[in-house]
Formats: structure tokens, sequence, C-alpha cells
């Protein structure tokens, strides 16, 4: 008994003892390691059996601007930024006839909304191209690179321009 109440094993069974190990019929021995006898921690990790024991090291600035998309080329994105712009602009004088013009021509809205849409996804799929998202040193095989972003931007924008060229009459 402690402190009134009957001490139960956590695992069940029967009664867990109470009071001072001597006085539990063990002669003395605790059912847990003393200090001295607990093994290091350093001991006790196990070590990851499919590890070659080396550090990895930090990637050169080179390496990382290119895996995080950093800037590989200001002015391939600029060129194409500049492009961009100024292709822009006489689909918008086409939108804007389109819309305003008499009689309202709903092929020419389509087709120029869908050019819009396909001049900047066009453009971030030429600017990975330009970067050297096409490049790819092992892994997957060749096609698979232009199915994921950036590249599969530009197959996406080819589709947007089709689809402008067969709405507008």
């Amino acid at each position: 008994m402690y402190g009134g109440y009957p001490a139960q094993d956590p695992r069940g069974g029967s009664r867990a003892p109470v009071g001072p190990p001597q006085e539990w019929g063990g002669g003395g021995r605790t059912p847990w390691p003393s200090e001295h006898q607990v093994p290091h921690q350093a001991d006790t990790m196990q070590r990851d059996p499919t590890s070659t024991g080396e550090v990895p090291r930090a990637k050169s600035r080179a390496a990382r601007s290119a895996a995080s998309g950093g800037a590989g080329r200001p002015l391939a994105g600029i060129a194409i930024l500049l492009v961009t712009g100024v292709l822009t602009l006489p689909i918008l004088a086409v939108l804007v006839d389109s819309v305003v013009g008499r009689p309202l021509s709903a092929s020419g809205v389509v087709a120029s909304v869908l050019v819009l849409l396909g001049l900047p996804v066009g453009a971030i799929g030429f600017y990975g191209l330009a970067t050297g998202a096409a490049r790819s040193s092992s892994g997957p095989p060749p096609y698979a690179v232009w199915l994921r972003p950036p590249l599969a931007f530009i197959p996406i924008a080819l589709a947007l321009f089709t689809a402008a060229g067969l709405a507008a009459r």
C-alpha cells in the first residue's frame, strides 16, 4: 500500500513493489539501472545502414542558384519579357477593336484572349529553355523533361495559340 492505495503493475498482473528497494526482497537491487549503468546516448543510437558515414557538403554558389531557380540568365529574362510586352500590344488592340467595334466580333475576342493567355505562359517556358531547364544530367528520359515545368509551358502555349488560330476566322 502506498498512501492508502494499492500500487498496480501498469502491465497488468501482480502488484508492483512499494517502498524502498531494500524492502522488496530483492536484496537491495533496483529494477532499473543506476546512473553508472546507463549507457551513453551515442552508444544506443542506431547508425543508418544506408549511410556512407560522410557528412554532406554544402553546394557551391552556382549549384545553389541553379537548383533554386535563381537568376541564371537575367538578360535572357529581360529579352523575353520585352518581346512578350511588344507582342502583347497589337493583341490588346485587336481585343479592344473586337469588343468595341461594330459589329461585335466574338471570334476576335476569343482569339485575342487565348493569345494573351498564351504569351506569358510561353514566355515562362522559353525562359526555362534559355536557362538550361532542358538539360538533364541523369534520371528521367529526355522527353520527361518536357513534361515538367517550366518547359511544359511551351506546349501549353502552343495549344493556346492553335486554339486562338482556330477561333479566328
